[in-house]
């Protein structure tokens, strides 16, 4: 997606908002707890929580 855009400040903007989305951070959250001992699961959920809101920056 990021590739089809014009440039690299569009492509930047798509992968902004594709990190930003909550099912992406639950994804990066599930992988890092099965792959990631020493996983912060703590700290995750505040990032889970805030996620898809529109003032959250990751």
């Amino acid at each position: 997606m990021a590739n089809a855009r014009t440039d690299d400040a569009r492509a930047a903007v798509v992968i902004k908002k594709r990190i930003r989305n909550r099912y992406t951070i639950e994804l990066l959250g599930t992988w890092s707890i099965i792959h990631n001992p020493d996983f912060k699961v703590v700290e995750f959920d505040h990032f889970k929580s805030q996620s898809g809101l529109h003032g959250f920056m990751f």
